[in-house]
Parts: C-alpha cells; structure tokens; sequence
C-alpha cells in the first residue's frame, strides 16, 4: 500500500495514526507511541531537490541563495541585546529545572526577534498579558502535541504550528510572587523599547529590494516568504505604505480565497 500526500498529519495524532495503520497495522501500539524512527521506516519525506521528471531532470529550478547584509540601527542593537538577556536568563532557569517547554519558549522569542521588530513586540505583549494572568500550565493535550512537536516539528502545517507557537510563547515557570513581578517588571521594558522602534532596517531593506528589482523589469513578479503571521502584516503594510498593492495568502484564510489569490497572481502581466 503506497500513500502520497502533502499533508499527514493535521494536528490530529489519532488521524495520523489511522493512516499509519494502514501501511503497518502493528507498528504502534497507539498514537501516544508513535517515534521518529520507527516512523522512518514507513514514511519517506521528498524535498523538491529530489524530484526529477521522467528523464531524470529536476522539476523545479535550482535556487540561487544570495544573503542581504543588515546593518541594525542602535535602538534595534539595544532591543536585540535586552531581548537576548532575557531569553538566557530565563532558557539557563528552565535548563536546570529540566523545564523543556518554558526553555523552548525562550528559542521561540529569540526567533520572532530576528523576524522582524513587529513579530518580537507582538510576542512579548503577548507574553506579557498572560503572565499577569498568572501560571497557565499546559493541557495534556497540548503536552501531547508538544512531544510531536520537539520529535517531528513537520508533523504541523505553517498555520497550526504558529499557533501553537503563540501557545507556547506565554510559557513561563513556576515561581514566588516576587518572581513574576520581576519577570512582568523586565517584559514591561522590552515592550517599551520595541515600541520606541519606528523604523524596521529588515523592512527597508526589502522595500529597497523590492524597488530595484522592479525598476529593472516592471512585470517581474515578487513571491515574500515569511515564518511570522505578525511579520506578514508588516510587511504589507510598508509595501502599502510604498504604493504597492500585495497580494496574501497565509494560514487563516480559507482555499477560496487562496485559490482567488493565486489565480489573480498568475493572471498579472
């Protein structure tokens, strides 16, 4: 029996399950058992690199992968710096108490802070109103899909592992009184200093890219990828700001309004 699809595993680890019984009906006792390497020995994943057509040529293009220097401005040097001693402060705390969750929380905030100075300000307001809510600790099932997750981050779509991502952010470890007043204490800061932060040099850099490109060739068409849903919208919202009028598809819309998307993008001269 041979599967194909893009898509195995939708959040739903029982589903996921059911599709692997019916390669292996015995390969796992249950969907709460399911590993990577056993996995592997059913289940192949193919990168575009490796699809040739019938004569053996590649597919798809080769990409040509060029890296734009950045150069941060002081108030982003400053935020970065803020952002990166919290982070370790806090990732060395959830190490020694063999925290795993809080500890990834921490890498997720440093991650949102190279995406963009819109990305990391949304995380760290985000983080900031659940923890004068106090402790929330993780359901059982999201400490199901947290096991996935460190073991086969793949298993999630782009949009449902935002989610989750945005669940896990608000992570925090359990502590005394005083320790959350300190910890909201040092979020209200770095709030404040992304705030300050009106210009983005990530943003301007593309922008400038952008401008190049299309002063060359008026027609080319520009595909934007980004990880951040919150780095998304900034991103449109400078191209706006330029006089350009984007185009989007990302997670929360529905296959209509995607496929509409993609058939006016393809449709532009």
């Amino acid at each position: 029996l041979l599967l194909l699809t893009a898509t195995p595993h939708r959040g739903d680890p029982f589903a996921f399950y059911s599709l692997l019984t019916l390669v292996d009906p015995y390969i796992f006792e249950d969907e709460d058992k399911i590993s990577s390497d056993k996995l592997n020995t059913i289940m192949i994943r193919r990168g575009k690199d490796g699809i040739v057509n019938a004569d053996g040529k590649p597919v798809f293009r080769p990409r040509e992968v060029v890296t734009i220097p950045i150069s941060y401005n002081k108030k982003e040097i400053g935020l970065y710096d803020a952002v990166t001693d919290y982070v370790q402060e806090f990732y060395n705390l959830a190490k020694s108490q063999k925290n795993r969750a809080v500890g990834f929380a921490m890498v997720l905030l440093q991650k949102r802070m190279v995406s963009s100075v819109a990305a990391i300000r949304s995380s760290l307001k985000n983080r900031l109103t659940n923890l004068m809510k106090g402790f929330i600790p993780l359901s059982k099932e999201e400490e199901t899909r947290l096991r996935d997750y460190f073991e086969d981050p793949d298993s999630m779509d782009d949009w449902e592992k935002e989610r989750y991502e945005r669940r896990l952010e608000v992570l925090t470890l359990p502590t005394t009184p005083e320790g959350f007043k300190k910890e909201i204490a040092l979020l209200k800061t770095l709030v404040k200093i992304s705030e300050e932060i009106l210009i983005d040099s990530k943003g301007e850099a593309l922008v400038k890219f952008i401008k190049g490109v299309l002063e060359k060739d008026p027609k080319e068409k520009i595909l934007v990828f980004t990880e951040y849903l919150d780095t998304l919208n900034y991103i449109v919202r400078i191209l706006k700001d330029e006089g350009y009028n984007p185009l989007i598809i990302h997670g929360e819309m529905d296959m209509g309004s995607r496929r509409k998307a993609e058939e006016l993008f393809s449709s532009l001269a």
